[in-house]
């Protein structure tokens, strides 16, 4: 990762947010480590701290990966519940009067 330097300006130029919003997101990634800022003039000037960002993007990995399995095991489950579905469409579409039988237990 390069370490080059940045001014807080030409970073939040493609974005249209407030000089407040900007100056709340530098002070938030700053707290957090992923940055470091000084003054060049009247410019504040950001480098990206990529030891701190390494560490964590490793920590997000992890989760993705709990998450990766638990959207998994719901994408199976909903599946078994779509073919389950289909049988008691097919069985239904095949006897007509199986509703009839079914609705007054229900009612």
């Amino acid at each position: 990762m390069t370490l080059a330097e940045y001014t807080i300006s030409e970073l939040a130029q493609p974005y249209a947010i407030s000089l407040a919003a900007r100056a709340k997101h530098v002070s938030v990634l700053e707290k957090a480590g992923l940055i470091t800022k000084r003054r060049s003039g009247k410019e504040k000037v950001i480098q990206i701290q990529p030891t701190t960002l390494e560490v964590a993007a490793a920590y997000l990995g992890e989760y993705e990966k709990i998450w990766s399995a638990r959207f998994d095991a719901l994408e199976k489950l909903l599946e078994d519940k779509r073919q389950i579905l289909k049988v008691c469409y097919l069985r239904h579409s095949l006897q007509p009067n199986l509703q009839d039988n079914i609705v007054p237990y229900y009612q």
